[in-house]
């Protein structure tokens, strides 16, 4: 692999990690093609995927709590009967060591997954052997591990990657002093861009509405819990596209690195190839920095969903400054009580996530427990993200 990177190296005892991570459809892929222009930061895209899925399923079927959904999507929602304890699934992390069996085993299952986006050829046999066979103590020196062998000889300031739906993996990362970058996109967009337009050739069928908003507000309670950590920051990607300049300043300023090169920002951005990066936009080709999809839902989403999802997410959307239009709880009622899914189910293993009176009860406890300053950590994960959203609910009481 080859950067044509010319600065000093650092002592690899010098080199920093950092972890990109967000909902699919976020902004995640960009951020990492934006870190990339930095002379002094080398990002890998997805090169542990499956890894992070396999051990939060070991985890689940280690606490018996591994139910036919969460063996099927262990990565979930983390909301209500799928709740599991932050604290524990961290202490878990720094506890269970990844063998050589277990390891080669993972690899085998990535091997046809169009997810695994950074992967060694199994040309090059010593690499693949490298990351496939080795044996380490837990997930954390199995990562360091794994982006000192895909840099080989380059030593940038900060060696780091990209996974998308990892928040839950964030706590345990801080801990091991981790630079984390965790991406904040506009819900509605977000739903857009996975279902509209190109969306599927990136993230496959239409998944039901409610299990993509509760992963987002997933997203947002680990952004909110550790919003003041001094080794986390929040990007939003409206604030990305619109201001990348005094974006990658925070950024580099957040990672104690001199400024980026705002030529590079206004410029065409490169794959790690060299060629210039054809952006995975949903909607239109673009290879440069660009807002022109901000807002898009305002017009390729129908209202009905539009509203359903600022109902869902009303006290999230208010915290990241984003624009809603329901003003009572009156209208939050309506807009959650009058939603119909729309077409048929194409993912019959997220059929629990089909809109149904079941699922309006939870949000309705879930909005009752706001109102009422009552927190349950099956209903917003952490107690500091509660109390953030408990001072945006006052025009819903």
């Amino acid at each position: 692999m080859t950067t044509g990177r010319t600065m000093g190296q650092p002592p690899a005892s010098d080199v920093r990690e950092l972890f990109i991570t967000g909902m699919p459809r976020s902004g995640t892929t960009l951020l990492e093609r934006v870190m990339c222009l930095h002379d002094d930061v080398l990002v890998f895209g997805q090169p542990l995927p499956l890894v992070y899925v396999e051990l939060k399923r070991r985890f689940l079927r280690e606490s018996d709590k591994c139910s036919p959904l969460e063996e099927r999507l262990p990565i979930n929602d983390s909301f209500a009967s799928t709740y599991v304890d932050p604290a524990a699934f961290a202490r878990y992390l720094e506890e269970r060591s990844m063998d050589f069996d277990w390891l080669s085993g993972v690899f085998n299952s990535m091997a046809d997954f169009d997810g695994w986006r950074t992967r060694p050829s199994q040309d090059d046999g010593s690499l693949w052997d490298s990351l496939s066979r080795a044996a380490t103590r837990n997930l954390s020196s199995y990562l360091g591990f794994t982006l000192r062998t895909l840099a080989g000889s380059e030593r940038p300031r900060y060696l780091g990657c990209k996974e998308v739906r990892c928040e839950e993996f964030v706590p345990y990362l801080l801990s091991t002093n981790r630079k984390v970058l965790l991406m904040i996109r506009e819900p509605r967009d977000v739903v857009v861009s996975m279902n509209r337009g190109r969306g599927r050739e990136f993230t496959g069928p239409p998944r039901p509405l409610l299990f993509d908003l509760r992963q987002w507000r997933k997203c947002c309670a680990f952004a909110l819990a550790y919003e003041h950590d001094p080794n986390l920051l929040i990007v939003r990607y409206e604030d990305l596209v619109s201001e990348p300049v005094a974006q990658a300043q925070r950024i580099s300023d957040f990672l104690g690195l001199e400024a980026f090169r705002r030529a590079s920002l206004e410029s065409e951005l490169r794959s790690p190839d060299g060629e210039p990066w054809d952006a995975n936009s949903s909607h239109w080709a673009a290879s440069v920095i660009s807002d022109r999809s901000v807002g898009s839902y305002e017009s390729l989403l129908g209202r009905e969903e539009a509203r359903f999802a600022e109902a869902l997410c009303l006290p999230e959307l208010k915290a990241f400054g984003y624009r809603t239009t329901l003003t009572d709880a009156v209208e939050i009622e309506e807009a959650l009580a009058e939603f119909h899914e729309i077409g048929p189910l194409e993912r019959p293993e997220l059929a629990f996530y089909r809109w149904s009176t079941d699922r309006l009860d939870e949000e309705r406890r879930r909005w009752n427990l706001l109102r009422r300053g009552s927190f349950e950590p099956g209903f917003f994960l952490f107690e500091r993200s509660f109390k953030r959203l408990r001072r945006c609910v006052d025009m819903a009481s």
